[in-house]
């Protein structure tokens, strides 16, 4: 509860600063601040998420799509690629891929990922959703990957993620924590082309 009250009032100034700096003049100093603020904005944005992973409840009867969830995050994600010079693909079936689970936490998930392969990936590049009728779905990213010894710990909570030690990767714990709910595994793995 304390933690969901504290995201919550962190948002509206998080916004109002973000716009202030859109505003200012040196552009330099303001893409830097921009990069902190949005640092901060994912940092809150994965408070959230945890708190909504708090009371996840699955029933016995709850299905989801995985072909809707990764078209669905791609879409709302679309723009934040586009801005910061990268785009979304999502490949596999043009068909229905149906697993027990929650659609809403299932997104967040997915959308957690997509987010951290949008930062993690150099500008100009795709962040693929693959869905794949096992089922599962890969975000794949053309990052700098995560060094061996880090993988079996990205999952965890703080962990910074990068072979520079740049850039924390916000809400992968959460996306473990809904993984878990669903009986499924998280994991990852060094991309054919890097990432």
């Amino acid at each position: 509860s304390f933690m969901a009250d504290v995201a919550h009032q962190l948002r509206t100034p998080l916004a109002v600063l973000n716009a202030n700096v859109d505003t200012m003049e040196d552009r330099q100093t303001a893409s830097s601040l921009k990069t902190d603020v949005n640092a901060l904005s994912r940092m809150v944005e994965g408070l959230l998420a945890e708190t909504k992973i708090e009371d996840l409840e699955i029933g016995t009867n709850d299905r989801a799509d995985l072909s809707l969830v990764a078209r669905s995050v791609a879409a709302e994600l679309g723009g934040l690629a586009i801005k910061s010079k990268r785009s979304i693909e999502v490949i596999g079936p043009d068909r229905a891929v149906w697993v027990w689970g929650s659609l809403p936490a299932l997104q967040q998930a997915v959308r957690l990922l997509v987010e951290n392969a949008v930062d993690q990936t150099a500008a100009g590049s795709m962040v693929s959703i693959e869905v794949t009728p096992d089922p599962a779905i890969r975000v794949i990213d053309r990052g700098p990957g995560i060094p061996d010894d880090m993988k079996p710990r990205i999952f965890m909570l703080g962990l910074r993620a990068d072979q520079r030690g740049e850039g924390d990767r916000q809400g992968l714990t959460a996306v473990r924590r809904i993984a878990d709910a669903h009986g499924a595994e998280v994991g990852v793995m060094d991309g054919a082309g890097g990432g």
